[in-house]
């Protein structure tokens, strides 16, 4: 294990992921830098200042990266700012240049004064298509769509570098993230806020299964691969090995949020190839850095069901609040 880690980079820091990242380590005690895009919101965030520092730029201005990793001089670098796969995202880089861009980070921080113990980059379960279950790490990748493939080659972009850099580049392939704070953009919330509003919801292929990791889980095992990164291998699934049908999940919420049944409509499956089941094996994570996914999906959902019914109670009651002290000002 590396003892101690003081001061972590979070590139990306502003996103869903980096900011529970940033406020893990934050609690520990570490000094935390994030490089965000210079138009990303940064409302998840603590405000900065005392042991948290924002830099923003984009990943395409060397000079500036250059100026942030000189600041940060971090003891681990996180590379989050890549694309979701559910449309582009607002992150330090874009979907067309996310290559380009780890490229980038990568040859600035061998050129660095100061390198880091581990650069941890995050890619998806995503990249092993319908490959052999449980999808283990050394299995060949069989993506899907650009989103997919796109993420393999970056794999493939790292170990071009991995022999000619001082530091592991670690990639953790991420099982489907959900939680507090996620944009309702995306399948869980969507189906939170919609299910908590009243509102209807339609379910395309709803025998698909997915393998569902809360961000608590994987924030720790991002944090874990950090501190025993030496003995890690170049890729590890962060997930839970369990993958119940979206059908199961969209029915739990609904009942979890005390909707109407009527709300959930359930479309067609595929009808060539059939359900796809995106499930991986968490068995390496697990004999490496001895870290299991302490969260079951049902707690999971349940807990983020709680987390979005309370900012739905906030946003109902600060209007009033303000116009209460509007009167009496």
């Amino acid at each position: 294990m590396i003892e101690p880690l003081q001061r972590i980079l979070v590139i990306g820091g502003g996103g869903f992921i980096g900011s529970h990242l940033c406020r893990r380590w934050l609690d520990r005690g570490a000094s935390v830098d994030i490089l965000v895009h210079p138009e990303t919101a940064l409302d998840r965030l603590p405000e900065p200042g005392g042991r948290l520092t924002v830099h923003r730029a984009k990943l395409d201005d060397r000079a500036a990266i250059e100026r942030c990793l000189a600041s940060a001089s971090a003891d681990i670098v996180y590379h989050l700012a890549t694309s979701t796969g559910h449309g582009s995202s607002r992150t330090a880089g874009g979907h067309p240049d996310d290559i380009e861009n780890l490229a980038r980070l990568l040859e600035a921080l061998s050129g660095a004064r100061h390198t880091p113990h581990a650069f941890i980059r995050s890619g998806s379960i995503a990249e092993y298509g319908r490959g052999p279950l449980p999808f283990r790490e050394e299995q060949q990748e069989q993506p899907l769509n650009s989103y997919a493939l796109m993420m393999t080659e970056a794999v493939r972009r790292a170990d071009l570098y991995r022999s000619r850099l001082p530091f592991p580049v670690i990639t953790a392939r991420l099982a489907l993230a959900y939680g507090r704070g996620q944009s309702p953009a995306f399948l869980i919330p969507s189906l939170i806020s919609r299910c908590l509003a009243g509102k209807p919801s339609t379910i395309d292929n709803p025998n698909d299964r997915r393998d569902l990791i809360h961000v608590d889980d994987v924030v720790d095992a991002l944090r874990t691969i950090a501190e025993k990164a030496e003995h890690c291998p170049p890729i590890l699934n962060i997930c839970t090995g369990i993958a119940p049908t979206i059908r199961e999940v969209a029915q739990f919420i609904r009942a979890m949020t005390g909707a109407s049944a009527r709300l959930l409509h359930f479309g067609e499956d595929r009808q060539e190839e059939g359900p796809l089941e995106l499930r991986a094996s968490p068995h390496l994570m697990d004999s490496t850095c001895r870290w299991q996914a302490a969260i079951s999906w049902r707690q999971g959902i349940a807990q983020t069901i709680e987390a979005f019914a309370r900012a739905a109670s906030r946003a109902e009651t600060t209007p009033a609040i303000r116009q209460h002290a509007a009167e009496t000002s």
